[in-house]
């Protein structure tokens, strides 16, 4: 494992995109893990993963990533696991209650045999969660910026991140969700920690199309923006906000995006939503009213993105 290290973008292969449209989990590989920064708090990993077929699906800057419980690799044995006690089984095997008097709790395999040809059961759903992707789609790999915090996180999403940062594979498929606009020529992006996977993607995909760099509002640690922007930093156009007062920092942003929105700037907000999105959309409505800043919305003058790791139904 390499430690502290820039995220290099990875060469772009002469292979033309293909979309997965079939809204399967598919099993991504593992290329490279980075750590970025470690805290007592919280701790900061760029991963790289190679798609399971020879093309690789589109998205768009902005995208997001589905991600399941990652089982880890069978290594050569069997996927049939021995029974761990209570009724549990390891590995891709998840307990089936039959429907029956007493519910008896038995392996899918024994499930199968049992039950009626045709008879509808489903396995509990894993744990999934949903990411923002830090590359584009011409990068040749997909790279996630992930923000493992136990202490804070969900249990479903505490447990996709362990296993993302232990194994060598991830079950996951691009999410068919709305992405902000990032074309326009003039473009501002406020971020935090947990939008520098959205700042990276978008950083990269307006220097693919030739779009002049966005001004950046960011309260990232400027050694952890480096590490995590790399070559993709854009030299003298980021103001980073000096404060480790989660209160002042969001006052301080909302400031600094006043201003660029008195300018007539699109504004892209992206990072955690309580954290950071909140609090400063909290602050604009007070600045320039309900009724101007839901406007601002519906005219793209303003767009959020929430980008915190977050459970989704399985």
């Amino acid at each position: 494992m390499t430690h502290y290290s820039p995220i290099r973008p990875p060469l772009a292969g002469a292979r033309m995109p293909l979309r997965f449209d079939d809204g399967r989990f598919h099993r991504w590989r593992l290329e490279q893990r980075i750590i970025l920064d470690r805290t007592a708090e919280a701790m900061v990993c760029a991963l790289r993963f190679t798609p399971p077929e020879a093309d690789l699906p589109q998205w768009k800057a902005g995208a997001m990533a589905e991600i399941t419980y990652l089982s880890p690799p069978a290594r050569g044995r069997s996927r049939e696991r021995s029974c761990q006690g209570k009724g549990k089984w390891a590995g891709d095997l998840v307990p089936i209650t039959l429907p029956i008097a007493g519910g008896i709790v038995v392996a899918p395999h024994v499930a199968a045999a049992l039950l009626p040809s045709g008879f509808a059961w489903r396995a509990p759903p894993r744990p999934t969660i949903r990411l923002p992707i830090a590359s584009i789609a011409t990068d040749g790999a997909l790279d996630l910026i992930l923000v493992h915090r136990p202490a804070q996180q969900s249990p479903a999403v505490a447990t996709v991140m362990r296993h993302l940062l232990g194994s060598g594979d991830a079950d996951l498929r691009i999410a068919d969700t709305a992405t902000p606009r990032t074309t326009d020529p003039a473009l501002t992006i406020a971020c935090d920690i947990d939008g520098l996977a959205t700042l990276r993607a978008i950083l990269r995909d307006r220097a693919v199309r030739g779009l002049p760099t966005p001004a950046i509002a960011t309260t990232v640690d400027p050694v952890l923006l480096d590490r995590a922007l790399g070559e993709d930093l854009p030299p003298r156009r980021v103001a980073r906000i000096r404060t480790t007062d989660a209160q002042a920092a969001c006052v301080d942003i909302a400031h600094h995006l006043a201003a660029r929105i008195d300018d007539g700037t699109p504004v892209l907000i992206a990072g955690a939503a309580a954290g950071l999105i909140t609090p400063v959309e909290s602050l604009l409505r007070a600045r320039f009213g309900d009724t101007a800043f839901d406007a601002m919305l519906a005219g793209g003058l303003w767009r959020r993105y929430p980008a915190e790791g977050q459970a989704v139904a399985g």
